[in-house]
């Protein structure tokens, strides 16, 4: 039988691999449950958590496992070092128990267990730190991607409340062609019902006299079939037919003037139907005209603010290029000059950001295509650098005017902001 020290160090030894081999176990089940759930969002078995959600679980997850790993090692080191202090006590025993453990096929599978765990673990380390960069990333990303999702809300709402505006003006306007074509229908069935009665009023005269004349006729015939038994009395045959034709005469002569009465009725009824005509032909012309341009608006800013400009006072500026929106398409980019399309009222600005301490002034101007001369409308004055300033002005243009922005002097190396901005809109068309 072995005495009992060493069976004591043996048995300790053997309870260390025991409780090494339960806290291993232990975490390669809570690694595989990890790594279970992982593989059901990958085959979309399971859409509870987004991919931020997922990925910073599963790095959160491989630190804890890292650090479960590692607590396991310091404890079994600490172990191992209180094991081999109570062996040097007995140096004898020490150096039974060593050699008959460093024999031992068990401690050596537990040293390259041991080995290959340290190996895990470093892999383990650098997956998470990869893990760590690569959420670093697409939360910047989210960020970045959020910053720009809220720019075009802000820019979808504005332009949600333009159109709904335009649907208001639209439907304004139809209202009220509505409202005159019902007024012109009403003014047509009028005169349309006029028209009706005069015709039905000459086919109850046509009628009536139709009947007179049948009468007459009959009246004739009568009389000439009473004349070949009485042509003794010719005379008296004679002077009844006079006296017929007596009676004749002033119905034919009514029957003209009827005739002339109703062709002067239908005269004014032509007349009547003419006005009407040239009244819908008046509404239909200004219909089309007032359809042909709706709404005339455009607003340009400085595309690239890093090119540096070279100003004269006797060119037009062509930097605002960036253009926002070209309603009715009327401002061309490229010479930066807007061309009215109609006469009325226009509302104009300016808005000037620079990045130089300059005494600089910018003047929105129009040219009459009449005359060929141009007009100071709005002007801007910056003296310091980063400084921003804007002008508004109301001006009276008629058809193919063109309105431009030009420098007040001439400079060199000037650089405009995204900030500046150059618009007009039609507010009344005459």
């Amino acid at each position: 039988m072995r005495p009992t020290r060493q069976l004591k160090i043996i048995t300790s030894h053997v309870e260390v691999l025991t409780d090494l081999q339960k806290q291993v176990d232990e975490l390669l089940n809570y690694i595989k449950s990890v790594t279970q759930k992982a593989v059901l969002w990958i085959d979309e078995k399971e859409n509870i958590l987004s991919f931020m959600e997922i990925n910073q679980f599963l790095a959160d997850e491989t630190n804890a496992c890292i650090q479960k790993c590692l607590k396991i090692t310091s404890e079994n080191q600490d172990l191992l070092h209180t094991t081999g202090k109570d062996d040097k006590s007995n140096s004898s025993l020490n150096h039974i128990s060593v050699g008959s453990s460093l024999d031992g096929l068990g401690y050596q599978t537990l040293v390259a267990k041991l080995d290959e765990f340290d190996r895990n673990i470093s892999f383990l380390k650098e997956s998470s730190q990869k893990n760590e960069e690569n959420c670093t990333n697409l939360s910047t990303l989210y960020e970045s991607l959020n910053t720009v999702s809220k720019k075009h809300s802000r820019k979808l709402k504005n332009m949600k409340h333009k159109l709904e505006d335009q649907e208001k003006q639209s439907a304004t306007f139809i209202k009220k062609q509505e409202a005159d074509v019902n007024n012109n229908t009403l003014k047509f069935n009028e005169i349309w019902g006029e028209l009706t009665n005069a015709s039905e009023f000459l086919h109850r005269k046509t009628e009536s006299f139709s009947a007179k004349i049948s009468e007459m006729e009959l009246k004739l015939i009568n009389m000439t079939n009473t004349v070949d038994p009485l042509n003794q009395n010719f005379e008296d045959v004679s002077a009844t037919i006079t006296r017929s034709i007596m009676l004749i005469e002033p119905m034919i002569q009514e029957n003209a003037q009827n005739n002339i009465r109703f062709q002067q009725q239908i005269s004014t009824i032509d007349s009547k139907i003419q006005d009407m005509s040239s009244q819908l032909e008046t509404l239909s012309v200004s219909a089309d005209k007032s359809t042909a341009v709706t709404s005339i608006a455009f607003n340009a800013r400085v595309k690239d603010e890093s090119i540096d400009l070279s100003l004269n006072k006797d060119h037009i500026l062509t930097c605002f290029d960036g253009v926002m929106y070209n309603i009715g398409h009327c401002y061309n980019p490229e010479t930066g000059i807007f061309t009215s399309p109609c006469d009325g009222f226009y509302l104009c600005s300016i808005m000037v950001d620079v990045n130089v301490d300059e005494n600089l002034q910018f003047g929105i101007k129009r040219k009459a295509k009449s005359s060929g001369k141009e007009f100071l409308l709005a002007t801007t004055h910056t003296k310091t650098k980063d400084s921003m300033v804007c002008d508004v002005g109301i001006v009276d243009m008629f058809k193919d005017d063109q309105l431009f922005v030009k420098p007040h002097r001439n400079h060199n190396k000037v650089r405009l902001s995204t900030y500046s901005h150059f618009m007009c809109i039609l507010i009344n068309k005459y």
